[in-house]
C-alpha cells in the first residue's frame, strides 16, 4: 500500500540501488547581485490556484511510473504542499475521488520502470526523501483520475 492507502506497486527494492555510490559534491561560488523585488501583479488569492495535471496525465502511457510524494484534501493545501518543498516548478497534482471527497494528489516524474522510478527517489533532496515516496503506476494514476472525470 502507498503512504495515501492506494495500490503502491509491491517489488522489493533492488540490491544495486540500495549500494549507490553517488559522487562528491563540488560547490562552486557565485556572486550574483540581487534585483529589487516589486510587488506581485497577482492577488494574493491567485496563490491558493493549483492547475490540475489531470488530462495531461491521462496521456502518459499505463506501462510508465511516477513518485507520489502526497495526498491532500484542498487545492490549498496542495499549493502549500509545493511551495513548502519548493517544488512548484517540478510535481504534478491531480484530482480524485475518496467517498465521494475530492483528494489530490502530488506527483514527480515519469518513469519507464518501477526501478527508474526508486533510483530517481535516491537522488531527490533529503527534506522530500524524508516524506517516503513511492512507485506509483500510471495504470493507478489513470484509475484514480477517471473517478472525476
Amino acid at each position: 500500500m502507498g503512504g495515501d492507502g492506494t495500490g503502491a506497486v509491491e517489488e522489493p527494492l533492488i540490491p544495486e540501488l540500495v549500494q549507490v555510490n553517488p559522487e562528491p559534491l563540488v560547490q562552486e561560488t557565485v556572486n550574483i547581485e540581487p534585483e529589487p523585488v516589486s510587488a506581485p501583479a497577482a492577488p494574493a488569492a491567485a496563490a491558493t490556484e493549483v492547475p490540475m495535471a489531470n488530462q495531461m496525465l491521462l496521456t502518459v502511457p499505463t506501462s510508465r511510473y511516477a513518485l507520489q510524494l502526497a495526498a491532500l484534501q484542498s487545492k490549498p493545501a496542495a499549493v502549500e504542499f509545493l511551495q513548502q518543498y519548493g517544488i512548484e516548478d517540478s510535481a504534478l497534482v491531480y484530482e480524485t475521488r475518496r467517498n465521494g471527497e475530492p483528494w489530490f494528489m502530488v506527483l514527480l516524474g515519469d518513469y519507464p520502470s518501477v526501478a527508474e522510478a526508486r533510483r530517481a527517489e535516491l537522488q531527490l533532496p533529503a527534506n522530500i526523501q524524508a516524506l517516503g515516496p513511492w512507485a506509483k503506476s500510471f495504470v493507478q494514476i489513470h484509475k484514480e483520475i477517471a473517478l472525476v472525470n
